[in-house]
């Protein structure tokens, strides 16, 4: 349609046409769609538009003025297509995840983040993901653009709906993403040196939702079993109740999956043989560690000498002949992150 097309359009130039080209080509378009001539139900409308353009981009004054709404309006266009295309390829990489098409998904990472990111360790980590969350809907808003001669890169704002596998609750998780435009193709950019941490944490995260499905103590994040030591150690303070931790170290050297079963098992029993007011977490992968109040360290080891004994007994952890030792603090004062870490040098 006319009305869609730009001046240099309407008279079939180059944007940087000189004078002549452009009176050469407005004289040749008039002939072709003169009334008398051209029996086309839109050649009247044709000259006006020819008139309006020749009118325009033979007067340099007007010419200058309608360049830069052109170009402005062109590059408009130009940026809007470009963030379509990138935001069409940040939606692909999260469909992929939510597929849990992991290969495909680590496809579209940036040449930087494969470097930095084994396709494995990729693999593992939003494996460890899909064990705590799924994914649902996902929206994606344009934030910024950063272009240079170096970088085509397009900035977005996500918020997924997913739901934590363990009670069915749904959420907002709102995150920023960046694509960048890399050898003819749209790539996401993580920026991340490595996954290690996010793959530890999750996994500990899913040991969590596994075991807290299944046993009637919950099992605390090492930042919860923290806060459950300070607020002993303020009673401490005040009314001198003495209190001891004690850690359980599993043999690091296990497959992870035989790993969690041992965890599993471990944790079931610990957590079955414990007072209401103790607390059990995950200090490490392979560490769990449990807060026992008002308990002086012989207590603690009685304690100690009766999960012992019931993991000898126990058939899941004798069949994968599991290795575990035990390691016991008294804590007498107020530092109770020194007390956490002898315990844990006493493991080594």
């Amino acid at each position: 349609m006319i009305k869609n097309k730009n001046f240099y359009e309407i008279l079939q130039v180059q944007y940087d046409a000189d004078a002549e080209v452009i009176d050469a080509a407005y004289r040749r378009l008039c002939k072709k769609y003169h009334p008398d001539l051209c029996k086309e139900s839109q050649a009247s409308e044709m000259i006006i538009h020819l008139n309006l353009a020749h009118e325009t981009l033979s007067d340099p004054i007007k010419r200058e003025a309608y360049d830069i709404r052109y170009l402005s309006t062109k590059l408009l266009k130009k940026t809007d297509s470009r963030i379509e295309e990138s935001k069409e390829i940040l939606s692909s990489y999260i469909i992929h995840l939510k597929k849990e098409e992991f290969e495909k998904a680590y496809l579209l990472l940036s040449a930087k983040d494969k470097r930095n990111i084994p396709e494995n360790k990729f693999i593992e980590w939003q494996s460890e993901v899909s064990k705590v969350y799924s994914i649902g809907n996902h929206d994606i808003k344009f934030f910024r653009k950063e272009i240079s001669k170096k970088i085509e890169m397009y900035e977005f704002d996500v918020t997924i709906r997913e739901k934590l596998i363990r009670d069915n609750t749904i959420q907002n998780y709102s995150f920023s993403k960046k694509v960048i435009y890399e050898k003819g193709l749209w790539k996401i950019l993580l920026d991340y040196q490595e996954v290690d941490s996010f793959i530890s944490r999750f996994y500990i995260k899913s040991i969590h939702e596994q075991y807290n499905n299944e046993v009637k103590k919950e099992i605390l994040s090492y930042k919860h079993f923290l806060n459950a030591v300070k607020m002993e150690s303020e009673r401490f303070m005040r009314y001198n109740r003495i209190y001891s931790i004690a850690m359980i170290s599993l043999n690091e050297s296990a497959v992870k999956e035989e790993l969690k079963k041992y965890l599993h098992s471990v944790i079931k029993i610990t957590s079955k043989n414990l007072r209401m007011l103790d607390s059990v977490g995950l200090f490490k992968n392979n560490v769990i560690v449990v807060l026992l109040p008002e308990t002086k360290f012989f207590g603690a080891k009685k304690v100690c000498d009766k999960l012992s004994k019931l993991f000898k007994e126990s058939g899941e952890i004798n069949r994968h002949n599991c290795q575990y030792k035990f390691s016991i603090c008294e804590c007498k004062d107020e530092n109770y992150h020194d007390t956490i870490k002898r315990c844990y040098l006493l493991l080594k």
